[in-house]
């Protein structure tokens, strides 16, 4: 009797783990096939300097700050460093008036040709 009980436990086991396996291979083993396509509506991506703030200068003068071309441009000139440690701050605002999100990852800048000026 107790054989008999043990063979129907170890049958019903071995069921249960026979259809577990073709559940789950037949799970895997479908294709699945994505296409399609996305679309924003609209490819308008303009990221602009907006504005610049007030300019903080330490032991530095007539610091100047300019957009230019449209907001896609700004010029900074930094004339009068006084000593080593001088240094400006000049707050911009960059705006986006595009459609698209965007994100600021990098700042690219033309002219510099020293390394003690740092652009953050």
């Amino acid at each position: 009797m107790k054989d008999k009980l043990k063979q129907r436990k170890i049958l019903i086991i071995v069921l249960a783990v026979i259809l577990t396996l073709s559940v789950g291979y037949a799970i895997f083993s479908e294709s699945l096939n994505i296409s399609g396509s996305a679309s924003t509506g609209s490819t308008n991506f303009n990221i602009v300097f907006d504005r610049v703030g007030n300019i903080r200068e330490v032991e530095a003068s007539n610091t100047t700050a300019e957009i230019k071309e449209s907001g896609k441009k700004l010029e900074i000139n930094v004339p009068g460093l006084s000593m080593p440690t001088a240094y400006a701050i000049i707050p911009v605002t960059i705006k986006n008036n595009g459609d698209i999100t965007a994100k600021v990852k990098e700042i690219r800048t033309e002219g510099l040709d020293t390394t003690d000026i740092k652009v953050t």
